[in-house]
């Protein structure tokens, strides 16, 4: 198999080392992709989708699976609050009619937080007798100022006028309000989660279009296991190997499928054997000391 042209970048010198064949265990169909992807110039205008897909499945979801879980407990959180109830109760703050109403029941939820607090829900059943009407209307609230009421306490009712069975007691509101606020919150969390993944993707996509081709040196390899919000992966740490005066620290990461990774990655440190990657030479004008690496053959693995 004849040896692969070394590819070109903005500050790549040329070097004996060019006749590395950096692929030398892929198939030759991988090969030759791999070897015309980095050698297109910059910005690379046509990546093939068989490239873009490895690149993407080697990326970091860990931002993924809690941003899909905050934002279905979001969804959970809104639905208990009710968007309805929200409504409603703000139509009520706006325009009301009273009347006089009496408890029917008072029903309390308690549960004890992780950090040992008793907390107490209280949803309270009322009926009242609106104007020039002899049905009686049942309707639920939840308390909002920290009053509370007792089964027959006389209240005051606020409802709806022209629709008596949106009313709630005065000083209530018809969702618990907590809820509405929980759901924000993990909305947002969410949200925060989401961001990033995008962000991450939107990085490499970059690298793919505009990431500069340079030649390293495995100098580390790194079992990284995964946490509670990480996923495991190997960590690859790179020096430049056609730049001496390059003194930054390139870090790779494999995510997919670590286990079966880490061999290979060895492999390298021990052979000695240079590979080619993807950098941000912003990275190094800014005087980032650890740098973000892509290495595509290991895509491939």
């Amino acid at each position: 198999m004849d040896a692969e042209p070394k590819p070109g970048g903005d500050d790549a010198s040329q070097s004996n080392q060019s006749e590395t064949n950096f692929a030398a265990h892929l198939s030759a169909e991988q090969s030759e992709m791999l070897g015309k992807f980095l050698l297109a110039p910059v910005p690379r205008g046509e990546i093939a989708p068989e490239i873009r897909r490895a690149a993407r499945k080697n990326s970091d979801r860990t931002w993924v699976i809690p941003g899909v879980m905050f934002l279905l407990m979001s969804l959970v959180f809104a639905f208990l609050a009710s968007p309805v109830s929200v409504l409603n109760d703000w139509r009520l703050d706006r325009e009301h009619r009273e009347a006089t109403g009496f408890v029917r029941n008072v029903s309390v939820t308690h549960y004890t937080t992780r950090d040992h607090k008793d907390v107490y829900r209280y949803e309270y059943t009322f009926g009242f007798t609106p104007d020039n009407s002899t049905e009686v209307v049942v309707g639920r609230c939840h308390p909002a100022d920290g009053r509370r009421w007792n089964v027959l306490d006389r209240v005051q009712i606020w409802y709806l006028p022209g629709n008596a069975s949106v009313a709630r007691m005065e000083g209530t509101r018809l969702g618990e309000p907590g809820l509405l606020v929980g759901a924000l919150i993990v909305f947002a969390f969410g949200g925060v989660f989401w961001l990033i993944a995008i962000l991450s993707r939107k990085r490499l996509e970059w690298l793919l279009a505009n990431g500069v081709v340079g030649e390293f040196r495995v100098t580390n390899v790194v079992w990284v296991p995964g946490g509670r919000n990480r996923a495991a992966r190997v960590r690859v740490e790179c020096e430049r190997a056609d730049d001496k005066t390059d003194d930054g620290l390139y870090c790779g990461a494999l995510f997919r499928q670590p286990k079966n990774k880490l061999k290979p990655a060895q492999n390298l440190k021990d052979t000695g054997r240079t590979v080619f990657g993807l950098y941000d030479p912003r990275e190094r004008e800014r005087g980032k000391e650890r740098r973000r690496l892509e290495i595509p053959e290991m895509w491939f693995w």
